[in-house]
């Protein structure tokens, strides 16, 4: 018997056609053939075809041979491209546009390695992320995620933080996910980054992504603080004013509160006035209050505006003193718009 004799049921009626079925089951991905690289593509054949059959029609008609030299030259250059598809790359034959040179040689950094040249690109596709626009850069909130994952892999400290922020909101394209955002702010609050040590501490405190650990989360924002991010002066203002992760200290949150008011920071302007307001650890100055509620509220503090026409209102009443129940304080907090767990909630003070 032959060595590669077809099985006995192929040989059949019937059986030739059932081999070169089942073969042609097998080869599933067939690989495609290659290509010379001087044969034209077959559409650059149908062009060439088209083209000449426009020149063939056009010197029947007469109308080519009455063109003058120079014309009869443009139209046969003219032909000549639109038979070689020169300068097309897409099937709807629209020339694809060019890269700039400063996009293309940050690609090529960072393709090779450059840390500084992808973060570079990064910002210049973040759509958040203003004055880092590089020509030809179009706005991608994934392509910036893309290039902020390697540089943070490669140890980058603010692509860290920005990726981390990205993935804690989501957004067209990312998915949300708050524990990956604590790994990366983690990650960068360890380099030293002041907004990471904020956001890794918020995270500690709500409960957001870990479980909740108010006392880690005062160490983190103690840092923060420490590194002048006033945000992270107004929470750890905050965490001795309620004594949420700490023995409540009156002292020491006036003092923070102080401190981030002399950055402007809003809230913390916000929640100095309530201080005034309501007397705690502080006598009560209606007049001051409303100073500082005015203050936060040229800041753009939506929040203090409310406060300060309450407050208004309290005074204008006529021959009636109100006390302020304990469940009815100025609201008062540190982030407004950026806490995607809490949005549209207000954080009140409790005695």
């Amino acid at each position: 018997m032959p060595r590669f004799a077809a099985p006995r049921a192929s040989r059949r009626k019937g059986g030739d056609r059932l081999l070169h079925r089942e073969r042609r089951k097998a080869i599933r991905f067939p690989m495609p053939r290659a290509r010379q690289v001087d044969q034209p593509h077959s559409s650059h054949k149908r062009r060439w075809g088209l083209a000449f059959l426009l020149l063939a029609f056009l010197m029947a008609e007469g109308p080519f041979l009455s063109l003058d030299a120079q014309a009869q030259t443009n139209l046969l250059e003219w032909l000549v491209n639109t038979g070689s598809g020169k300068g097309r790359k897409d099937k709807a034959g629209a020339q694809r546009p060019k890269v700039p040179k400063l996009l293309r040689e940050l690609r090529q950094k960072a393709r090779g390695g450059d840390v500084a040249a992808m973060l570079r690109l990064a910002r210049a596709h973040d759509p958040d992320s203003i004055g880092f626009e590089v020509p030809g850069a179009r706005k991608s909130l994934v392509e910036a995620a893309r290039w902020y994952r390697r540089a943070a892999q490669a140890g980058d400290a603010a692509a860290q933080y920005r990726l981390a922020r990205i993935v804690h909101l989501g957004g067209k394209g990312i998915r949300q996910s708050a524990s990956t955002a604590l790994v990366l702010y983690r990650a960068a609050a360890r380099q030293g980054h002041p907004q990471a040590m904020l956001w890794l501490g918020w995270a500690l405190l709500h409960g957001e992504g870990t479980r909740k650990d108010p006392e880690k989360a005062r160490e983190w924002l103690q840092k923060a603080a420490e590194a002048k991010e006033r945000r992270a002066m107004t929470a750890l203002g905050l965490i001795y004013l309620t004594g949420e992760g700490a023995p409540r200290n009156l002292k020491l949150a006036k003092e923070w509160f102080s401190r981030a008011a002399e950055q402007q920071e809003p809230w913390a302007i916000n929640n100095l006035a309530a201080m005034h307001e309501m007397g705690w650890g502080i006598p009560k100055d209606k007049k001051k209050a409303a100073a500082l509620y005015e203050r936060a509220t040229a800041l753009g503090l939506r929040q203090a505006a409310a406060n300060l026409a309450r407050l208004k209102s309290a005074e204008s009443t006529s021959g009636q003193t109100k006390t302020t129940d304990s469940n009815n304080l100025p609201p008062a907090s540190f982030l407004e718009k950026e806490n995607p767990a809490t949005k549209g909630k207000a954080d009140f003070l409790r005695r």
